[in-house]
């Protein structure tokens, strides 16, 4: 007599988080989101059969964590062949990689299967620091002279900003002087290639 319920595991994958990014803690935006472990059995169809399956966080990204703060290994049981865990975010940024095991058949060696399904991003442009090189100004003619400006922008924890964060700058006279003749050539984004340096 067979039970044509039960199911033997065949393989597991962990699909892609969505929304694929989250920031920093205290970023300025969604901070955790949830990965998903699916198990399935030789047909290709989810199993039905609630089975553990362990979610470590690995290697520890700062101090992001799984479920609850502090954690990084989680066991959660499939509900209709998916398991599912909240990641957290910490203050640093980077790609979670996460191995997830599942044990579903004593007399095989447990499924396990690892990806990078969600990336914690910088936080919100939170500081700015200007600086350029006087000795680098180089005479253009006409009584001009040209120099580089770099910017570094980071987060509320100095991480620094997504590329292309796009930078706006201004030129303001510094009193007594009241005139300036000077102007902003090209588009300014982080991590740009500047004009003369290349």
């Amino acid at each position: 007599i067979e039970d044509p319920s039960f199911q033997s595991c065949a393989f597991m994958e962990i699909p892609s988080s969505i929304p694929g990014n989250i920031v920093v803690r205290d970023g300025g935006g969604l901070e955790s989101t949830f990965i998903r472990a699916e198990v399935y059995d030789d047909n290709g169809t989810l199993i039905n059969t609630p089975t553990p399956v362990v979610f470590t966080l690995e290697p520890l990204l700062g101090d992001a964590y799984l479920e609850t703060p502090d954690s990084t290994t989680v066991t959660v049981y499939t509900v209709n062949g998916v398991a599912s865990v909240s990641i957290n975010s910490g203050k640093d940024p980077g790609p979670v990689r996460i191995v997830a095991t599942c044990d579903c058949n004593p007399n095989e060696d447990p499924l396990t299967v690892i990806a990078v399904p969600v990336i914690i991003a910088s936080g919100a442009p939170y500081h700015i620091e200007a600086e350029y090189d006087p000795n680098a100004t180089e005479p253009i003619g006409g009584g001009f002279y040209q120099t580089e400006c770099a910017a570094i922008v980071s987060d509320i924890h100095y991480n620094p900003v997504e590329d292309s964060t796009y930078v706006y700058w201004s030129i303001d006279p510094l009193l007594p002087d009241t005139l300036i003749d000077a102007f902003v050539e090209g588009v300014s984004f982080t991590n740009n290639e500047g004009i003369l340096s290349g």
